[in-house]
């Protein structure tokens, strides 16, 4: 049984005067928002009425009315749906959406909309802890909360346009060691002065004409603070954060929201259970062809439940798409949602009469089955092949009309699987390839920053299989990937000609990994790292690979040996470059690439030679792409638009033929799902914490669940989340978003056009954050937090900063390769 703390497994139930909180919450997976995470059934529900813990109603807020037996309408009991309750919503569909199992994900209004503190719910609307001046989601003495650990915290927060203007907000919050003394300011404007004590109490704030139709910041500042009881400086524990529209006031009876779970025949069923006044809104993508299945009952004598859909993208506003009353027997209904299909739309559940338990309540598709990938699913080898700093497009499998020439990879894809859609998890070197190797994102391994390094706690690709009895060997010519930065672990045979000075060409690359797959010892598995770095800067292609580009007479600022400089001139903008100089550096840059294939190929020449390509999975992807001019500057390192992050994923499984053209999937994919995808093949378990999630059941045809996202980061100052279709940027706390469905080349905000989409994907990205924080349970008396120790946070554990001392020669060596400030 589930409470609030995070991966707890038992229920809590906190009983209040007038109101009574349970609750489960989701922890997500980390692409597909509408999964459990990592395979763990959690309990979810989020109090209206009263927060967490044992606190009072609010004044101003009407209490909840006895029903006719005298018990409360807030209580809340275990409900087990029917046995007969069917896991699939019918034989030849296929669910994509669980509302049940994502109540974190759903808006809860009842007289108003509740941010629970405390709980993975609230990580969306604070962005996790980044950048907001929170931290954590923990418990102690029965109530939930987070702690304000900065002298200003920020939430966000979305209202619809009839609940602009005047309201009230309610705050139940503590003091840290003393009363807290500060000022709330709501979308700029003073509300005043507040203060707390050092109990929980909820204080109440009148809002005059402040809130806003869209998206709602507010700002709390508190200078002084003392030790929290996880023995860090905190200002404020905040409990609950309560926005109540003035039309509210009257009338509305305070409720709660739970989700339950129970075993069916088939497996676990999951159950939600709303009252009167609930009102829950989900953000969320329609596929084609979905629809809306429901299996409900009133707990009552009888129940009425409305479902309305908002979608901007859709043309919709308020319409309604159901209205449907229910008695004690269970019904079935389906709903068609092609007036929301291909959109996102606001997805709102009332119920405006009685209580009604939603047995199943499910979005679900026809089933069908996606292209399935050749060869065969299962693997004795590994070879993955790193081209350090080729973007997708230039490849004529990801864009028809390239005039890049890959012969090597066109005919390499044409046996593979393309994953058009995949993402690196930053967009330079070292965070990448430290997310590529361990599994983990750049939040959880923290190898961001130049002087970084690989956490001696984390677990690398070639350590794990090593330890499984590989053989290893890694050549590598990207000085960042060293073994000054901790990569060097876990290797029998290891090359970093950077740091070796030793020539990094790919024909000396490619000559070193084909001489040890001659000499390595054949009684063993093996795993090969081939990290080449041609597309990177210094671009200097021999002559007849740039002549394939640009073969007219040039005497401009461009120069082969001197680009790495050059690049960080452009960006300063000491130097502005004309057309011609522009076309001059990127032919470089894309004859490095028709060099580097021609040489690569012997690899694979070599595998075919010793009969390995039967039972030998090849990976080939890079760490980051390269910007030429898109968003006005060049190279990576600075933004994380689509010429940075999206990169080549090209998947050969042991024994594939060449087909007719390339099999292409088109679900969003990411670096981290690399090291367990390969893990499958290999029928062996990744370490517990790997984050990402193995391919293989898409390459057996079976689509992801709806929608899946990608998360990406630049150190510690920008973040940015994408679906298949809408992409959002944060930079700082400033937003964009991005339909890259219609606008590829990001050069539009659809911020104020698609609110429905902004919302999802602050949605997304906000949960996504909240797996980082910390949490647990709180001893009151000890400066020190109890951690839960499950799966779940091993998952989530976060990695301690790990620095490496940057010696003079190490500085050379990165200089030259345009490092050291990348």
């Amino acid at each position: 049984m589930e409470g609030k703390a995070g991966g707890r497994t038992d229920y809590l139930v906190f009983q209040g005067l007038l109101g009574i909180t349970f609750g489960m919450f989701l922890s997500l997976f980390k692409n597909n928002v509408f999964c459990l995470l990592f395979g763990v059934m959690l309990l979810s529900a989020a109090c209206v009425n009263s927060g967490n813990g044992n606190h009072p109603v609010e004044s101003g807020t009407p209490a909840a009315q006895p029903k006719a037996d005298g018990s409360s309408p807030t209580a809340v009991t275990q409900v087990r749906p029917p046995s007969t309750v069917p896991t699939s919503a019918g034989s030849n569909r296929r669910i994509v959406f669980d509302f049940a199992k994502s109540v974190s994900l759903a808006h809860i209004r009842s007289g108003g909309l509740l941010l629970d503190f405390g709980t993975p719910s609230r990580n969306k609307y604070t962005i996790g802890d980044w950048k907001t001046g929170w931290r954590g989601n923990f418990e102690a003495d029965g109530t939930s909360f987070s702690y304000v650990s900065g002298k200003a915290a920020r939430v966000f927060f979305s209202l619809r346009e009839s609940e602009a203007g005047s309201g009230k907000l309610v705050i139940r919050a503590r003091g840290i060691g003393s009363k807290a003394k500060g000022r709330l300011y709501l979308n700029g404007e003073s509300l005043g002065p507040i203060e707390f004590g050092t109990l929980f109490t909820h204080v109440s704030i009148d809002v005059k004409k402040a809130f806003k139709d869209g998206t709602n910041e507010l700002l709390l500042r508190f200078e002084n603070g003392s030790r929290g009881e996880d023995g860090k400086i905190a200002r404020l524990a905040v409990d609950y954060i309560r926005v109540i529209p003035e039309n509210m006031f009257e009338g509305q009876a305070a409720s709660s929201v739970s989700s339950v779970q129970s075993g069916g025949e088939g497996g676990v069923a999951s159950a939600l259970l709303l009252r009167k006044g609930d009102d829950l809104t989900y953000h969320v993508p329609v596929p084609e062809e979905g629809e809306l299945y429901m299996q409900a009952r009133a707990m009552t004598n009888s129940g009425t439940v409305r479902f309305v859909v908002d979608g901007s993208g859709a043309g919709l506003r308020k319409k309604e798409l159901a209205k449907i009353d229910l008695d004690k027997k269970a019904a079935q209904v389906r709903v068609p949602l092609s007036v929301c299909e291909g959109n996102v739309c606001a997805f709102r559940i009332l119920v405006d009469a009685g209580e009604v338990l939603f047995e199943r309540l499910l979005m679900d598709v026809p089933e069908k089955k996606e292209p399935a990938a050749l060869g065969k699913r299962a693997a004795t080898n590994v070879v993955v092949v790193l081209i350090d700093t080729l973007r997708a497009d230039h490849l004529s499998v990801y864009k028809s009309d390239t005039r890049v020439q890959t012969p090597f990879l066109d005919k390499f894809s044409k046996e593979s699987m393309v994953f058009d859609r995949a993402w690196a998890q930053e967009n330079w070197t070292k965070p990448s390839i430290a997310s590529l190797l361990t599994g983990l994102y750049s939040a959880t391994h923290q190898t961001k920053t130049e002087k970084n390094k690989i956490p001696s706690t984390a677990t690398m690709m070639q350590e794990h299989f090593a330890q499984l009895g590989f053989e290893t060997a890694g050549f590598v010519a990207n000085g960042y990937v060293s073994d000054k930065f901790g990569f060097k672990r876990g290797w029998h045979t290891w090359t970093n000609y950077v740091r070796e000075g030793k020539r990094n060409r790919a024909e000396f690359v490619a000559d070193d990994a084909v001489a040890w797959l001659k000499r390595r010892k054949e009684d063993k598995p093996f795993y090969l790292y081939v990290h080449t770095i041609d597309p990177h800067v210094p671009y200097i292609p021999p002559a007849k690979y740039r002549a394939l580009y640009d073969n007219e007479p040039y005497n401009g600022v461009v120069r082969s040996t001197e680009t790495a400089t050059l690049l960080e001139k452009i960006k300063t903008g000491a130097v502005r470059l004309n057309e011609r100089d522009k076309f001059r550096l990127e032919s470089l840059y894309d004859g490095e690439i028709t060099y580097h294939d021609e040489h690569i190929e012997k690899v694979y020449r070599e595998l075919e030679a010793q009969g390995l390509l039967e039972n030998t999975v090849i990976v080939v992807t890079a760490d980051h792409g390269e910007e030429f001019f898109e968003h006005g500057s060049v190279g990576h390192g600075h933004t994380l638009y689509e010429e940075l992050l999206h990169v080549p994923l090209i998947i050969r499984l042991p024994g594939a033929t060449a087909s007719d053209g390339a099999v292409h999937f088109s679900q969003q994919v990411e670096l981290v799902d690399v090291f367990p995808t390969v893990c499958e093949l290999l029928g062996v378990a990744p370490p517990d914490d790997v984050q990402g999630e193995s391919l293989l059941p898409q390459l057996g045809g079976v689509e992801p669940n709806w929608p899946n996202a990608g998360f990406s980061e630049f150190m510690d100052g920008q973040l940015a989340a994408r679906t298949t279709r809408y992409k959002l940027i944060y930079r700082g706390l400033r937003t964009t978003l991005f339909d890259l469905e219609n606008d590829p080349l990001e050069t539009e905000d659809l911020s104020d056009e698609h609110p429905e989409a902004l919302v999802m994907m602050n949605d997304l990205l906000g949960l996504h954050m909240g797996r980082f924080v910390p949490e647990g349970i709180l001893k009151s008396n000890a400066q020190s937090v109890s951690k839960v120790s499950t799966q779940d946070n091993r998952k989530n554990k976060v990695h301690q900063r790990e620095d490496a001392e940057i010696d003079a020669q190490t500085r050379k060596q990165l200089e030259a390769l345009g490092y050291m400030g990348e």
